[in-house]
Protein backbone atom coordinates (compact mmCIF):
# COMPACT_ATOMS: atom_id res chain seq x y z
CA UNK A 1 0.00 0.00 0.00
CA UNK A 2 1.56 3.54 -0.77
CA UNK A 3 1.62 6.44 2.09
CA UNK A 4 -1.13 7.81 2.73
CA UNK A 5 -1.39 11.60 1.71
CA UNK A 6 -1.64 14.13 4.32
CA UNK A 7 -5.46 14.89 4.81
CA UNK A 8 -7.73 17.43 6.87
CA UNK A 9 -11.03 16.86 8.38
CA UNK A 10 -13.54 19.73 6.20
CA UNK A 11 -15.66 21.66 7.88
CA UNK A 12 -17.96 24.45 6.75
CA UNK A 13 -16.31 27.49 5.52
CA UNK A 14 -19.25 29.83 7.51
CA UNK A 15 -18.52 27.80 10.65
CA UNK A 16 -14.54 28.25 10.45
CA UNK A 17 -15.36 32.33 9.58
CA UNK A 18 -17.80 32.60 12.16
CA UNK A 19 -15.46 30.56 14.74
CA UNK A 20 -11.63 32.31 12.94
CA UNK A 21 -10.50 29.14 12.26
CA UNK A 22 -7.32 29.09 9.94
CA UNK A 23 -5.24 26.28 9.03
CA UNK A 24 -6.00 22.56 8.47
CA UNK A 25 -7.83 20.60 11.20
CA UNK A 26 -7.26 17.06 12.20
CA UNK A 27 -4.73 16.51 9.65
CA UNK A 28 -4.01 12.97 9.36
CA UNK A 29 -0.16 13.00 9.04
CA UNK A 30 -0.60 14.17 12.88
CA UNK A 31 -2.05 10.72 13.73
CA UNK A 32 -4.66 10.44 16.46
CA UNK A 33 -2.37 11.17 19.76
CA UNK A 34 -2.86 15.00 18.59
CA UNK A 35 -6.69 14.90 17.94
CA UNK A 36 -8.08 15.34 21.53
CA UNK A 37 -6.34 18.72 22.19
CA UNK A 38 -7.29 19.94 18.95
CA UNK A 39 -11.16 18.87 19.62
CA UNK A 40 -10.81 20.42 23.34
CA UNK A 41 -9.61 23.92 21.47
CA UNK A 42 -12.00 23.60 18.59
CA UNK A 43 -14.95 22.77 20.87
CA UNK A 44 -14.11 25.92 23.30
CA UNK A 45 -13.62 28.19 20.12
CA UNK A 46 -17.42 26.94 18.70
CA UNK A 47 -18.91 26.78 22.47
CA UNK A 48 -17.90 30.71 23.30
CA UNK A 49 -19.23 32.14 19.77
CA UNK A 50 -22.29 29.50 20.33
CA UNK A 51 -23.13 31.23 24.14
CA UNK A 52 -22.55 34.79 22.62
CA UNK A 53 -25.07 33.85 20.11
CA UNK A 54 -27.77 31.70 22.37
CA UNK A 55 -26.66 31.64 26.26
CA UNK A 56 -28.80 28.78 26.08
CA UNK A 57 -28.02 26.98 22.69
CA UNK A 58 -26.74 23.91 21.74
CA UNK A 59 -22.81 23.08 22.70
CA UNK A 60 -20.41 20.55 21.00
CA UNK A 61 -18.42 18.06 23.25
CA UNK A 62 -14.70 17.65 22.68
CA UNK A 63 -14.85 14.42 23.18
CA UNK A 64 -17.18 13.49 20.15
CA UNK A 65 -15.16 15.76 18.06
CA UNK A 66 -12.22 13.58 18.66
CA UNK A 67 -14.04 10.73 18.28
CA UNK A 68 -15.19 12.08 14.99
CA UNK A 69 -11.49 13.00 14.02
CA UNK A 70 -10.86 9.54 14.41
CA UNK A 71 -13.70 8.18 12.23
CA UNK A 72 -12.74 10.46 9.87
CA UNK A 73 -9.12 9.42 9.84
CA UNK A 74 -10.06 5.22 9.96
CA UNK A 75 -12.16 6.68 6.67
CA UNK A 76 -9.48 8.14 5.30
CA UNK A 77 -7.50 5.11 5.96
CA UNK A 78 -10.16 2.33 4.49
CA UNK A 79 -10.78 4.40 0.91
CA UNK A 80 -7.15 4.34 0.47
CA UNK A 81 -6.30 0.88 1.67
CA UNK A 82 -9.19 -0.21 -0.72
CA UNK A 83 -8.23 1.94 -3.89
CA UNK A 84 -4.56 1.03 -3.66
CA UNK A 85 -4.64 -2.76 -2.22
CA UNK A 86 -8.14 -3.03 -3.95
CA UNK A 87 -7.05 -1.96 -7.99
CA UNK A 88 -8.86 0.06 -7.78
CA UNK A 89 -6.32 3.39 -7.46
CA UNK A 90 -8.80 5.20 -10.88
CA UNK A 91 -11.99 5.18 -9.34
CA UNK A 92 -11.84 9.00 -8.47
CA UNK A 93 -9.84 9.58 -11.90
CA UNK A 94 -12.83 7.81 -14.08
CA UNK A 95 -15.66 10.22 -13.04
CA UNK A 96 -13.39 13.20 -13.20
CA UNK A 97 -14.77 13.39 -17.45
CA UNK A 98 -18.62 13.10 -16.08
CA UNK A 99 -18.24 15.29 -13.77
CA UNK A 100 -16.24 17.73 -16.29
CA UNK A 101 -18.89 17.39 -18.78
CA UNK A 102 -22.12 18.20 -16.82
CA UNK A 103 -22.09 21.81 -15.66
CA UNK A 104 -24.33 20.57 -12.70
CA UNK A 105 -21.69 18.36 -11.15
CA UNK A 106 -18.81 20.73 -11.95
CA UNK A 107 -20.97 23.27 -9.91
CA UNK A 108 -21.38 21.09 -6.76
CA UNK A 109 -18.19 20.07 -6.80
CA UNK A 110 -16.88 23.53 -7.22
CA UNK A 111 -19.75 24.29 -4.04
CA UNK A 112 -18.57 21.74 -1.99
CA UNK A 113 -14.69 22.96 -2.42
CA UNK A 114 -16.13 26.81 -1.66
CA UNK A 115 -17.94 25.64 0.99
CA UNK A 116 -16.23 22.88 2.65
CA UNK A 117 -12.44 23.69 1.33
CA UNK A 118 -9.20 21.59 2.14
CA UNK A 119 -6.56 23.49 3.85
CA UNK A 120 -3.82 21.03 3.14
CA UNK A 121 -5.14 20.22 -0.63
CA UNK A 122 -5.78 24.26 -1.36
CA UNK A 123 -1.85 24.84 0.07
CA UNK A 124 -0.53 22.57 -2.58
CA UNK A 125 -2.91 23.77 -5.26
CA UNK A 126 -0.05 25.14 -7.61
CA UNK A 127 2.20 22.01 -6.95
CA UNK A 128 -0.50 19.40 -8.41
CA UNK A 129 -2.24 18.56 -11.64
CA UNK A 130 -6.03 19.77 -11.75
CA UNK A 131 -7.13 16.29 -12.35
CA UNK A 132 -5.08 15.45 -8.86
CA UNK A 133 -7.07 18.56 -7.55
CA UNK A 134 -9.93 17.56 -8.98
CA UNK A 135 -9.70 13.55 -7.75
CA UNK A 136 -9.07 14.72 -4.25
CA UNK A 137 -12.00 17.22 -4.26
CA UNK A 138 -13.91 14.48 -5.47
CA UNK A 139 -12.09 11.69 -2.45
CA UNK A 140 -13.13 14.87 0.16
CA UNK A 141 -17.37 15.03 -0.95
CA UNK A 142 -17.02 10.68 -0.63
CA UNK A 143 -16.12 11.20 3.13
CA UNK A 144 -18.40 13.75 3.76
CA UNK A 145 -21.13 11.89 2.45
CA UNK A 146 -19.92 8.51 4.38
CA UNK A 147 -20.21 11.03 7.52
CA UNK A 148 -23.03 13.12 7.25
CA UNK A 149 -24.65 9.64 6.43
CA UNK A 150 -23.83 8.74 10.13
CA UNK A 151 -26.16 9.85 12.13
CA UNK A 152 -24.01 9.94 14.83
CA UNK A 153 -21.20 11.41 13.72
CA UNK A 154 -23.77 13.82 12.01
CA UNK A 155 -25.13 15.03 15.17
CA UNK A 156 -21.55 15.25 17.14
CA UNK A 157 -20.52 17.38 14.11
CA UNK A 158 -23.19 19.36 13.02
CA UNK A 159 -22.44 23.03 13.15
CA UNK A 160 -18.84 21.53 11.36
CA UNK A 161 -20.50 19.38 8.24
CA UNK A 162 -24.25 20.24 8.23
CA UNK A 163 -24.47 24.44 9.42
CA UNK A 164 -27.53 25.99 9.85
CA UNK A 165 -27.49 28.84 7.06
CA UNK A 166 -25.69 26.85 4.52
CA UNK A 167 -28.07 25.85 1.55
CA UNK A 168 -27.25 22.63 0.01
CA UNK A 169 -27.64 22.20 -3.39
CA UNK A 170 -30.04 19.76 -5.02
CA UNK A 171 -27.37 18.83 -7.05
CA UNK A 172 -25.63 17.18 -4.45
CA UNK A 173 -27.47 14.27 -4.93
CA UNK A 174 -26.68 14.20 -8.41
CA UNK A 175 -22.73 14.57 -7.72
CA UNK A 176 -23.14 11.83 -4.69
CA UNK A 177 -24.54 9.21 -7.18
CA UNK A 178 -21.72 8.71 -9.87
Amino acid sequence: MTREANRDFRIAEITRKSIKINGPLFPTENGVSSFYREAVELAYKYNEEAKTKDPNGKRVSAGKLNASAVLHMAYQMVLTYLLDDEGKSDFFTRRIGAIEDNKTLKDALSFFNDNFPSEILNSKRRNISPMKYTEENMRGFFIYQVMIQNPALLKATKPFIDPSGLNIPEAFRALSSI
